[in-house]
């Protein structure tokens, strides 16, 4: 969720996301308020002085929600998993999960939540869960490249970028903020949604006894890497800043909505620029 007007003071924003989380639990919750107070419980960092963001996660049942499709005797139900905190002018991340709701109570909850969302002066941006996080691919195809050795789709490969060679640890720390702060910069406009200072979530993979080669059991693969990943304030692409390249990819959840031809070559042509940006700025 980002703020989609002008730069305003921390206060106005607060103000605003304030109501926002109210629409999220009436939602969420409306149904079962007057039983207890249940909330989300995120927290609103007036001062800026807090930085820590931690993930939260809760059940969302559909007899609960304020949704036409509710009803009583309803089994369904499905996770959300979302920021602990927000502190404007950072987004603010919600993670929607599910393997026993029918569809007609997610489309009833997400079409209320981005009224709710449009209401509050802010907007969803859809991020594809299988660009940032895809499942490793079975250890027998493993290799020393990274990109085939996770379930990727072949359709959206990233553009890889990469650093100049032979860098000091000194020079990296110097271009590393300057990279970022013209990505952040008005000219491209990117928000930042992770980041990480160690690689973490190694994986454990099980080898194929029938295999020729073993040559996959010497290979550390992990799946969080240190770096920097940024979004598109709109979610055309995401960059991911890694120690030695830059990964931009086009975000495939951009021509989900496009219904005619027309739409499809105009948001063809803004990323195509939006390319052509970022290799210029």
């Amino acid at each position: 969720v980002k703020c989609d007007e002008e730069p305003e003071t921390r206060a106005s924003l607060i103000a605003r996301f304030d109501k926002l989380l109210k629409g999220m639990d009436e939602l969420c919750f409306g149904k079962k308020r007057s039983i207890g107070a249940t909330t989300l419980g995120i927290e609103l960092v007036r001062d800026g002085d807090r930085f820590m963001v931690k993930r939260k996660n809760m059940s969302v049942y559909a007899r609960d929600m304020s949704i036409p499709s509710a009803h009583a005797q309803s089994r369904d139900w499905f996770e959300i998993f979302y920021d602990s905190q927000y502190s404007p002018p950072k987004p603010f991340i919600f993670v929607v999960q599910w393997m026993v709701c029918s569809s007609v109570h997610l489309t009833n909850f997400r079409v209320k939540l981005a009224r709710i969302v449009e209401d509050s002066g802010f907007r969803i941006t859809r991020l594809p869960i299988a660009q940032l996080f895809p499942q490793p691919a079975p250890m027998a195809v493993w290799s020393k490249e990274r990109e085939t050795n996770f379930d990727r789709l072949a359709f959206h490969a990233p553009r890889m970028v990469r650093l100049p060679e032979g860098l000091s640890p000194h020079q990296k720390q110097r271009l590393y903020p300057k990279l970022l702060d013209c990505w952040l910069g008005p000219m491209l406009n990117f928000v930042l949604i992770f980041c990480c200072a160690h690689r973490d979530f190694k994986v454990g993979g099980v080898p194929d006894p029938t295999a020729a080669v073993v040559q996959q059991q010497n290979i550390q693969l992990f799946q969080r890497l240190k770096g920097w990943v940024l979004s598109h304030h709109l979610g055309f692409c995401i960059i991911a800043l890694r120690e030695e390249h830059i990964h931009f990819y086009d975000n495939r959840l951009v021509w989900a909505d496009a219904r005619d031809s027309a739409a499809l070559y105009e948001r063809n042509a803004a990323i195509h620029e939006l390319w052509s940006k970022f290799l210029s700025s």
